[in-house]
């Protein structure tokens, strides 16, 4: 069965299940986010037996991050006594460097808590819940320090951390209750006051399982809420926020990651005044994957990656026909997929693609999908600049009456540089030039 068949039946019996004898063991502290140092293999979270008799905690299970933790008794007694504290922790070696006096029970499990909160679960060995709590950072006690701390009403808050010791007391039908001395602030004829957990109506959203995708293809996302009676929520406001500044809004929505990175993802639900949230971790990832053509007329895929690859919704095209993959159709690590033409149908003799689910194309006939997802530099055109124009300045000789006539020197110099000038402007220039000379040789004589 699905997880969120199991998420929808433990709610639901913990909600409205009797609690009675094992229902008695609560979660009574949280120590999630550390103030100073790492907070690997430093958490831990109290148990405390409310009930009037002992319960054998052999076999029980710790539900965090979609597992069922194991518990190794480290010190004390699987059994836990009436209104006895256990501590469980994710590191014993590492709990006990923090709290080198605590000598209670402990219980070494193997688990790692969200700073920003999640849902805790306490089994029995029969995998029933016993007790739950869905905590989150506003509660307090979020790296200032403190722990996250149940009082006798039921809440939780952020104080200074005491395992193994705490202000719960036994529930009034316990042995216990019948001996001891009246409180001082109880008054005659009162009814005793119960110390069993009290929960408050809420709604419970969940985003689906972390995942592993692929760079520009198409992935649904399904979500789904509870509601405070323990079934599915009905006309509930669905936003996903895929940790790419995408936003989406719905119960099932699609959408592809353009880049490669581990992004979260998280989904809000809301229905009138109550709302929850939920959130996994989607790493996309670039593939390596060949589109190739078969010798009978059928379609070959490639996957040259190391990981699966799920081709749900993808399409194959063959000229201008096209076939959509079906849902769930995944393709090995260093594998291939050989599609029949019986069944795709597809022309033989064509040029092939496959197709993204929103049906750009992701990789051609003899390419390869990380070659057409390569980012390309952009070419800037160099414009050679234009050429100048050449004007040609025409000075006038001016001609001076009784002015000496220069010397054969000076004017074979004169015409070698008109010559030369007339070499470089063109014939049209060198005409006008001569002209020129001929002018100056008629002023001089």
């Amino acid at each position: 069965m699905s997880h969120s068949f199991w998420l929808k039946l433990s709610v639901f019996s913990v909600l409205f299940s009797p609690l009675f004898a094992y229902g008695d063991v609560v979660i009574s502290e949280i120590m999630y986010d550390l103030e100073e140092g790492s907070d690997s293999g430093r958490e831990w979270v109290e148990v405390f037996n409310g009930g009037s008799s002992s319960v054998d905690l052999s076999g029980w299970k710790f539900f965090e991050g979609s597992t069922n933790h194991g518990l190794v008794l480290g010190q004390g007694s699987e059994s836990l006594e009436s209104g006895g504290y256990a501590v469980i922790v994710a590191n014993q070696v590492k709990f006990l460097l923090d709290w080198p006096n605590y000598s209670g029970t402990l219980f070494d499990s193997s688990f790692s808590l969200s700073n920003t909160g999640e849902t805790l679960i306490l089994r029995n060995s029969e995998l029933a819940d016993v007790d739950f709590v869905s905590y989150i950072k506003e509660w307090g006690a979020a790296g200032d320090g403190n722990s996250l701390t149940k009082d006798s009403d039921g809440n939780f808050s952020g104080i200074a951390p005491t395992p193994g010791s705490g202000s719960l007391s036994v529930s009034s039908g316990s042995s216990e209750s019948s001996g001891s001395s009246e409180s001082s602030s109880s008054t005659s004829g009162s009814s005793p006051v119960s110390s069993a957990p009290t929960f408050k109506p809420k709604i419970f959203s969940y985003a689906g399982e972390g995942r592993v995708v692929t760079v520009g293809a198409d992935t649904k996302f399904s979500g789904e809420a509870i509601g405070i009676v323990g079934g599915e929520l009905i006309n509930a406001r669905y936003i996903w926020n895929f940790g790419d500044g995408m936003i989406r809004e719905g119960e099932n929505v699609l959408h592809s990651f353009k880049y490669p990175g581990e992004y979260v993802v998280v989904l809000d639900v809301a229905s009138g005044e109550y709302s929850a949230s939920d959130k996994i971790i989607v790493k996309a990832l670039p593939a390596k994957l060949e589109i190739l053509r078969g010798i009978d007329a059928s379609i070959v895929l490639r996957n040259k990656e190391n990981r699966e690859i799920d081709l749900s919704w993808w399409y194959l095209k063959s000229g201008a026909s096209t076939f959509q993959l079906p849902e769930n159709t995944y393709i090995l690590q260093n594998n291939e997929i050989i599609f029949s033409s019986s069944v795709t149908e597809l022309p033989g003799f064509a040029s092939l693609s496959l197709l993204y689910p929103n049906t750009s194309v992701a990789v051609s006939e003899g390419q390869t999908i990380v070659e057409n997802q390569a980012v390309k530099s952009v070419v800037k055109e160099v414009v050679a600049p234009k050429p100048k124009a050449n004007i040609l300045a025409i000075v006038p000789q001016v001609v001076v009456e009784n002015e000496e006539p220069p010397s054969p020197e000076i004017e074979a110099n004169d015409q070698l540089a008109v010559a030369s000038m007339a070499t470089d402007e063109g014939s049209d220039l060198y005409k006008w030039l001569l002209a020129l000379i001929a002018l100056m040789g008629l002023g001089i004589g």
